[in-house]
């Protein structure tokens, strides 16, 4: 089974391959939503190795609760 982290990884290194193997170059390309629609990329708001929408809230209340817990645990 494929992770999230796993894909976004993989995209990136796709992304550095595209652009020559410059990092930078995947940071300024130009392939995003205001280039033309036969360049347009669909990988490109995934292009630095994050997920542009952020952690689901079911994650971020996991998140809180895991945070909850530990300091219970170191006040307790």
């Amino acid at each position: 089974m494929t992770t999230k982290t796993e894909l976004l990884l993989t995209i990136r290194k796709n992304c550095i391959a595209c652009c020559g193997g410059s990092y930078q170059e995947v940071e300024n390309c130009t392939s995003g939503p205001t280039a033309a629609p036969y360049s347009q990329c669909a990988l490109w708001a995934f292009r630095l190795g994050k997920d542009p929408d952020g952690p689901s809230e079911a994650r971020r209340e996991a998140g809180k609760k895991l945070a909850l817990r530990k300091a219970v645990k170191t006040n307790g």
